[in-house]
């Protein structure tokens, strides 16, 4: 699956090939007055060498996992069902893995002696149209545009 130049902001993680990459930089070429095409600059994190990617079908979303969230974003993951949490300022905002679906929703995670509750469900955008976050990269955006601050990304360097 490919991305569209206009989900892509400076500092998207995405994937190049199986490299994992991040966005570096975004150049505009115009062909016509009226027709643009993007073209992206790259840069892996093994050799930090920046490459030039043609155009957005070179690059490909990378899919939210619980591996991901726990081993990369700093997520923790939650006790009792197939989710993974990180504290905001707004409160836990939690993504949750349910049949074949990824729901993203606001909590309060705390705990108690018997482990971690969770109470007050907040959801992003209406309750039956919150599978809205599959990608890193969008929560990557979704991160950055309720706090102003990047989310802090640990890839696992081989």
């Amino acid at each position: 699956m490919s991305i569209s130049a206009n989900e892509l902001r400076i500092g998207n993680k995405v994937y190049w090939g199986i490299k994992v990459v991040e966005i570096k930089g975004i150049h505009t070429q115009f062909i016509t007055p009226s027709r643009q095409q993007e073209h992206f600059y790259v840069s892996d994190f093994v050799s930090f060498t920046t490459y030039y990617a043609a155009n957005p079908s070179d690059l490909s979303p990378i899919p939210l996992t619980t591996e991901i969230l726990t081993g990369w974003c700093g997520f923790t993951k939650y006790e009792w069902m197939n989710g993974c949490f990180i504290k905001t300022k707004f409160g836990d905002f939690m993504v949750q893995f349910l049949e074949g679906k990824i729901i993203s929703y606001f909590t309060n995670v705390g705990a108690d002696k018997h482990g971690m509750k969770m109470r007050d469900r907040k959801y992003v955008g209406n309750i039956n149209t919150t599978e809205n976050i599959k990608y890193l990269h969008q929560l990557q955006n979704l991160i950055h545009a309720l706090t102003s601050k990047e989310l802090e990304i640990k890839l696992p360097i081989d």
